[in-house]
């Protein structure tokens, strides 16, 4: 398959297999790898977000978070390959971008119509963050369509990776025209569609998906090439690296994909120092201790879901299992995941971590635009909620900045995974001239047999 150019490079390479090396292991030299720089072969200057478009800066925590004014036609899909945000009108639906099928096989749905999510197969349509299974795709998305009460005729606008493959493009119009019947449809990268939810025109933003975690810079609503940077860590690792934790010293959870994704986000966080941390999480006692858990596994009769047990009520020594109570005693296996995002190659994969990620990417771009970029860093997607994140990220830059660009400022967008959902949704409010740029026709479709990329990127 061959890859459209796009400006893009990796970080590193690997990242698809599941973690085993232990993460004490001593750190080796990184590798920043190759890159690969390019652009559309030719350019046009695309417009610019219009000054009558007001950002959205709704707050989307109940269950149809659309502002009004969104028009009705509109279908706006965030399709992350972990978990799947959409909206249509005034609803709006969130769930697992996967086909789950129970442990016997007799029942098969998705992640809204099972009450436990407890050992059963997840089969998803995406892998290293690209759509690899289009028929899978079209089933998830035959359901959300339904579930939001969508016709045929309508415009659908789409997020894929800033690295996409032209192939799984060409895949994904075809879907949309052929077997949705939508009178449109719009493909934009990730970044971009984040970019209409942001007040800065100059950004460079930082999404930590479940695939991976890409770094890149965003002017006028269009990705700068060069800087974009993918680096093979994201959810996905961090959760696989946690199972193989938990399996080796306390139960074996290798068949609990939920239930390991639930511990990591009740307990999961990022330490200043790890190394300190590794040495105060050697201590026996809840005292002594300050990273120490218990943690209250789910018995699927009363409690479909575990709990932290609070600190207060925590023994000197665990309890022994019981029926219907087994606690986990967690230590370093709350932070030592998160570690992944700075330090790859503690688990064999070959990237550099991500303080150089940002740093790298700032200096692949325009001389001009890199003090800008400084000071406009955004974190998005799943990952960003890790509590302490944004201040040791802040921290580490400072060693890989330039000073005479001034101290970095980093913030965090609210509701940093749904970022690029409100994003799309912004986009629906501007003028036809504008959505033009991002939108093909049925009738362009026909006339070209397959995803044509309609706008063109503007000179930096």
């Amino acid at each position: 398959m061959a890859r459209k150019s796009r400006g893009t490079s990796t970080a590193g390479t690997g990242g698809g297999c599941r973690p085993t090396a232990a993460v004490g292991a001593s750190r080796s030299s990184t590798s920043t790898g190759t890159c690969a720089s390019g652009s559309r072969s030719s350019s046009r200057q695309r417009q610019s977000r219009p000054k009558s478009a007001s950002k959205d800066t709704s707050s989307p925590r109940h269950s149809s978070p659309v502002n009004d004014g969104i028009c009705d036609q509109w279908w706006v899909l965030d399709n992350g390959s972990g978990t799947l945000k959409s909206s249509f009108g005034s609803e709006f639906v969130s769930l697992e971008n996967a086909i789950i099928t129970s442990s016997n096989g007799r029942k098969e749905g998705f992640s809204d119509q099972f009450e436990d999510l407890s050992r059963m197969h997840w089969s998803r349509p995406c892998e290293q963050g690209f759509v690899t299974d289009p028929y899978q795709q079209l089933v998830i998305w035959k359901h959300v369509q339904e579930k939001l009460n969508i016709k045929s005729d309508c415009n659908f606008l789409c997020s894929s990776p800033p690295n996409s493959f032209e192939a799984i493009d060409d895949n994904l119009a075809e879907i949309a025209f052929e077997d949705m019947a939508c009178d449109g449809f719009g493909l934009i990268s990730t970044p971009e569609m984040a970019s209409f939810a942001i007040e800065n025109q100059t950004t460079l933003l930082i999404d930590i998906g479940y695939s991976a975690t890409h770094v890149c810079a965003v002017n006028n609503n269009t990705t700068v090439p060069s800087s974009v940077i993918r680096m093979p860590v994201g959810g996905r690792v961090m959760t696989n690296y946690l199972k193989d934790l938990v399996s080796y010293r306390h139960v074996n959870v290798c068949q609990e994909q939920h239930l390991v994704e639930e511990i990591k986000l009740q307990t999961l966080h990022v330490v200043d120092d790890y190394i300190l941390a590794l040495q105060k999480a050697r201590e026996r006692t809840p005292q002594k201790n300050p990273y120490m858990i218990d943690y209250l596994l789910p018995d699927y009769v009363e409690r479909y879901h575990g709990v932290i047990i609070p600190r207060e009520e925590m023994d000197l020594t665990v309890e022994k299992p019981a029926i219907g109570r087994h606690v986990l005693r967690l230590t370093n296996e709350t932070f030592a995941p998160a570690e992944l995002l700075f330090h790859p190659n503690d688990i064999g994969i070959n990237s550099i971590g991500l303080p150089e990620c940002v740093a790298l990417s700032i200096l692949r771009c325009p001389d001009w635009m890199q003090p800008a970029l400084t000071k406009n860093m955004v974190l998005c997607g799943g990952g960003a909620n890790i509590p302490g994140l944004q201040d040791r990220l802040a921290k580490e830059l400072q060693e890989h900045i330039p000073q005479d660009f001034g101290p970095a400022t980093l913030t965090t967008a609210p509701m940093p995974e749904l970022l690029a959902w409100r994003g799309g949704c912004a986009l629906g409010k501007y003028d036809p001239s504008v959505k033009r740029d991002y939108v093909m026709t049925k009738a362009e479709y026909h006339e070209h047999g397959k995803w044509i990329q309609k706008f063109r990127q503007h000179d930096l």
